[in-house]
């Protein structure tokens, strides 16, 4: 379970998570070692089935290969923005969709660059 942020979420120099959170279930995750993930599941298991994005079982994500950059230190920034919104999320705790963008590895140099 990881904490989810959208676009609007990211801020100048910060990130407003609004207690969104995303299951992230590898594909190749045996669901039936976490029985209260697994039964939470069941009641969307329809909704999950018709999903163009899953992964090989209807209850994982589809395979990433940059899944590892959303673990480690990263400037995030919002798809859309009126002016520089850039925040970097230093323990690599965010997950989002695809309203935010990131750039692996930034600095807190790089990051008042961008915010300049």
């Amino acid at each position: 379970i990881k904490p989810f942020i959208v676009g609007d979420d990211v801020r100048r120099y910060r990130i407003d998570h609004s207690d969104k959170f995303i299951l992230l279930v590898k594909s190749g995750t045996n669901i039936a070692n976490y029985p209260a993930i697994h039964n939470h599941l069941m009641q969307f298991k329809d909704r999950l089935e018709e999903r163009y994005d899953k992964g090989d079982s209807w209850f994982d994500l589809r395979a990433c290969d940059y899944y590892n950059d959303f673990v480690n230190q990263k400037i995030v920034y919002p798809v859309i923005a009126k002016e520089p919104r850039f925040a970097i999320d230093i323990g690599g705790e965010y997950f989002f969709n695809d309203k935010a963008f990131m750039i692996p590895n930034g600095t807190l140099s790089i990051l008042a660059i961008l915010n300049s």
